[in-house]
């Protein structure tokens, strides 16, 4: 009796594991002789494409092009300075936030219609 117990507690584990395995989905297949059978769909991976790195990017540069034009360049790295005199974490922020050149022109290009 505990063999047949053993046997039926087995399956069900196999059981489990290929429900686990198929939260992803799965795909139906046809063998050669009609049978249809169900196989887990492969997991995809998480990473970010090219293509939305680069939206960020230059949705934060104009962010920070924005950012001066509206505040202008002085009173903008005077926040900057106060902002480094802070955490770690501000530090970062204040160095990310550093004015350059891709930003500064952005700003020169949004300043005409800011006013």
């Amino acid at each position: 009796m505990s063999e047949s117990f053993e046997e039926f507690d087995e399956r069900l584990k196999r059981i489990e594991r290929r429900r686990r395995t198929m939260a992803n989905g799965y795909e139906l297949h046809m063998q050669s002789d009609g049978l249809i059978v169900a196989r887990p769909r492969r997991a995809r991976s998480i990473g970010i494409s090219p293509r939305a790195a680069l939206m960020f990017i230059a949705g934060f540069l104009v962010f920070k092009g924005l950012l001066i034009a509206a505040l202008g360049p002085v009173t903008y790295e005077e926040r900057l300075a106060g902002l480094s005199q802070g955490s770690t974490l501000e530090q970062a922020g204040a160095w990310v936030m550093q004015i350059d050149l891709v930003s500064r022109e952005v700003a020169s290009w949004i300043t005409p219609y800011l006013s």
